[in-house]
């Protein structure tokens, strides 16, 4: 649905589970974003009951597998990766 609404979108794999990334035009007011190749992207947590966009990041950089591009299921090569 995100990518035919014409989000860019992404799997992040982490130890055990995974989780959504969607860069949003405007940044959300109180919400941090992470940084992928300084573009903005929010978490979407799926999994958890009454989550909205901008979740919190629960995890650390090294622990973060891999980035994947489920439309073409590629992995993103990320050069930088920030929290903010």
């Amino acid at each position: 649905m995100l990518k035919i609404k014409g989000y860019e979108a992404y799997f992040v794999l982490v130890p055990q589970h995974i989780f959504v990334i969607v860069n949003i035009k405007e940044k959300l007011l109180n919400k941090k974003a992470l940084y992928v190749n300084d573009k903005a992207f929010y978490i979407l947590e799926s999994t958890a009951k009454g989550s909205q966009i901008g979740f919190r990041l629960k995890y650390k950089f090294d622990e973060i597998e891999a980035i994947i591009n489920p439309f073409i299921n590629k992995e993103l090569l990320v050069k930088t990766l920030d929290y903010r």
